[in-house]
């Protein structure tokens, strides 16, 4: 588990074309990038949460959990905010609208 946790620290292809944008000052950031979690061939999909975008609210057709494993980071549930802090779980079944605020370098999340 720890090699995949030290795995989600570094900064994935998307993250680090976010950062370019912000570095480069455009303000202009039209929505977030899509993931596509669904593994039909899989019964669970475990990644590493993407950090310094905001997610729009959304919803699955699936349950999802978010583990913090360090930091802090905002939630948006049914446009509610709902702060979670390292070693709480949030749960989020299906059909839930949620979304989540910008997370921070330090804030590493395990999505399942």
């Amino acid at each position: 588990m720890n090699k995949v946790l030290r795995s989600f620290r570094e900064f994935s292809h998307c993250e680090r074309e976010y950062l370019k944008l912000l570095r480069n000052g455009s303000p202009h950031i039209a929505k977030a990038p899509l993931y596509d979690h669904s593994a039909p061939e899989k019964q669970i999909v475990v990644t590493g949460g993407a950090r310094f975008e905001r997610y729009l609210e959304h919803t699955h057709d699936y349950v999802e959990m978010v583990y913090l494993h360090s930091g802090a980071v905002t939630h948006l549930v049914n446009g509610a905010e709902v702060s979670q802090r390292a070693g709480e779980l949030l749960l989020f079944n299906q059909n839930v609208k949620h979304g989540r605020l910008p997370a921070r370098e330090e804030d590493i999340m395990v999505l399942l």
